[in-house]
């Protein structure tokens, strides 16, 4: 372990130290960097490491303990449980969802919330309405062998979201109830990066506050270009990967790397 590494500060400045130094630990211990069955570093080792009081490594490890990463042996410390590592890979789904959904995939929908709000101005400008402008806001989580998989937050433009008729949405994505609609999507654009579950987020998803997530953002467009829905969606990061195949494209004279058919 480095010595004296300071804590990273998050954009949440409400998040604990503690819920900080647990996300640290937890993913070190997801990568490898600490293998199962290895003893961590002493609870004074760890709070020196990363400047922090031994209280906020007690509780960040209590949360440890409490996810099943680690078991207190009591003389010994802290020990990283072991755990089948196939049996983990083999419980992950891999793929852009949509397409997993339409290859028959088996998941159930929880619809959370399905009402009018007047959002941010952020989502307003990617839905290419005025801001201040009512819309319709669809909060569900999907889940996979009854374990949580996503947390999604669905914006439609108020016109979009009214033609959708909600005892017909069951498990479908809303990409799928739009073809029923005059608003078919027919071009998405989207973007992935890291962040930490926070709120409902890490209630419905099953995790610890802090806990590292995937997030996918993207904004689905009508044949004429007009959004029809943005949407945030958080994965669990235990239960699902993203992988792409790229296929190098000579025709034009330059290798450019395309995107392939995810399998």
């Amino acid at each position: 372990m480095p010595r004296s590494v300071k804590m990273p500060q998050k954009r949440n400045a409400t998040l604990p130290a503690y819920h900080r130094l647990y996300v640290i630990i937890s993913e070190g211990i997801k990568s490898g960097t600490y293998p199962p069955g290895e003893l961590l570093p002493s609870e004074n080792a760890i709070a020196e490491t990363y400047e922090v009081s031994r209280v906020t490594v007690r509780r960040a490890l209590e949360h440890l303990v409490e996810d099943g990463l680690v078991t207190k042996r009591k003389g010994q410390g802290s020990i990283v449980t072991l755990r089948d590592q196939h049996s983990h890979d083999q419980e992950r789904v891999s793929g852009l969802l949509t397409n997993l959904v339409a290859k028959g995939a088996e998941f159930s929908v929880k619809t959370l919330f399905w009402d009018t709000v007047t959002p941010g101005a952020g989502v307003c400008i990617k839905l290419g309405v005025p801001v201040g402008t009512e819309c319709w806001l669809i909060r569900r989580v999907r889940f996979i062998e009854r374990k949580p998989l996503s947390y999604a937050l669905i914006y439609l433009p108020k016109n979009v979201g009214a033609s959708i008729p909600r005892r017909k949405a069951e498990n479908k994505m809303v990409i799928q109830m739009l073809d029923d609609t005059d608003y078919r999507a027919d071009e998405m654009k989207f973007s992935m990066s890291a962040a930490l579950a926070d709120g409902e987020c890490a209630e419905v998803l099953q995790l610890s506050v802090g806990s590292a997530v995937l997030c996918m953002k993207g904004v689905a467009y009508s044949v004429s270009k007009e959004a029809v829905y943005y949407q945030e969606s958080f994965y669990h990061t235990d239960r699902y990967e993203y992988a792409v195949q790229l296929n190098r494209d000579s025709s034009s004279g330059d290798l450019v790397w395309q995107h392939g058919k995810v399998t």
